[in-house]
């Protein structure tokens, strides 16, 4: 990330008042997701953790990302907080699940 960029996203967490983290199933969890649940978690903002393509990995893969999700990233935010899984077939139900969990 350059400073350019982590100074501007920075920024943009605390104008926010929640956060929506968008992870791809596909690429696992990569060192700019944990930079990125780093400044939510520094800012204290309440974050939803959207797992995006989840539906283009087997049930192994599905396990492992769980896993890493809740021993990275969610250890990085608060505690029991639900994480989320949508894949393109069901997107018609984001925005009104979304609202609800705002």
């Amino acid at each position: 990330m350059t400073p350019a960029f982590r100074k501007s996203t920075k920024i943009t967490f605390e104008r926010a008042d929640v956060c929506i983290l968008v992870l791809s199933a596909e690429e696992m969890i990569t060192a700019q997701d944990l930079h990125i649940s780093g400044f939510i978690k520094e800012l204290m903002r309440p974050c939803i953790i959207l797992m995006n393509k989840f539906d283009l990995i087997t049930n192994d893969q599905k396990e492992k990302i769980i896993y890493e999700i809740n021993n990275t990233i969610q250890s990085k935010l608060s505690k029991g907080k639900e994480i989320k899984f949508w894949d393109g077939k069901t997107s018609e139900r984001i925005y009104k699940e979304l609202y609800e969990q705002i």
